[in-house]
């Protein structure tokens, strides 16, 4: 029999002692089995982030953090730098403040290649901030497709912009560089056989030349030739998705 002592903690007449694999030290001893936790896993709250609904965390190219919330009907847009200093909150006009701001309720953000910052908000569209004018002071807010709901933006290697909407399906930004882009809809393309009930899109992932989607009713597998596979879940066949209502996607 030993005693043993972890941080502050000491017990005596230990008879064994072993670690598990989540770090916990399980000692033995004459009054019974001790079970005892060296590793916390501490947390703070981002004070700036009003404790409230947080839909969106991004880091752009730069390293700045983009972090937006909602509660009630305010939605708010928070940037920071890489060390989580807060730079400040977007306005409705594109540019910056340092107090809290409303905006709207966004789902999705994009840096593109362009140097150009994308949101999507559900249920007011698309909005495009010029990167070196936003923290520049020079910001200048586009807005688009006002009545949209957006619940993902993604840039494949051609440079091409796709939309995940709520209604429309997947889109294609057509012009995004000028003033008036338009949506081309997947959805509304006869020919390529685009399932007529996928028109509720949550995220787009391009993946070894496929563009794969969640939506609420299966996942779409579209190749370059926008050939489209629908998966969904089939009750007489185990390898088939559990459920056909997909949220999202993540490639390990």
């Amino acid at each position: 029999p030993h005693s043993i002592t972890i941080g502050n903690i000491t017990l005596d007449d230990i008879h064994h002692e072993m670690e598990d694999k989540q770090g916990n030290v399980w000692c033995v001893g004459k009054d019974g089995v001790y079970k005892v936790t060296k590793h916390t896993r501490p947390f703070t709250y981002v004070d700036e982030v009003a404790r409230k609904t947080v839909r969106c965390m991004y880091r752009d190219m730069k390293g700045r953090i983009w972090v937006t919330s909602k509660d009630n009907e305010n939605g708010e847009v928070a940037v920071f730098d890489k060390r989580m200093n807060l730079i400040g909150y977007l306005g409705q006009d594109g540019k910056l403040y340092k107090g809290h701001t409303p905006f709207c309720d966004i789902f999705t953000i994009m840096h593109d290649k362009n140097g150009f910052i994308w949101l999507g908000s559900k249920p007011n569209g698309l909005f495009r901030i010029d990167e070196e004018g936003l923290f520049s002071g020079r910001g200048k807010m586009e807005h688009f497709f006002p009545k949209t709901t957006i619940y993902d933006i993604k840039q494949n290697g051609k440079g091409e912009i796709w939309i995940a909407t709520h209604g429309k399906g997947i889109c294609l930004l057509k012009n995004g560089l000028d003033s008036n882009p338009t949506l081309w809809s997947l959805y509304d393309q006869k020919n390529i056989g685009y399932p007529k009930e996928c028109d509720k899109v949550r995220r787009i992932i391009f993946k070894d030349g496929l563009m794969i989607a969640t939506t609420t009713s299966g996942l779409l597998v579209i190749d370059g030739k926008m050939n489209v596979n629908h998966h969904v879940r089939e009750a007489s066949r185990a390898e088939s998705l559990t459920t056909s209502a997909l949220m999202d996607l993540l490639f390990d």
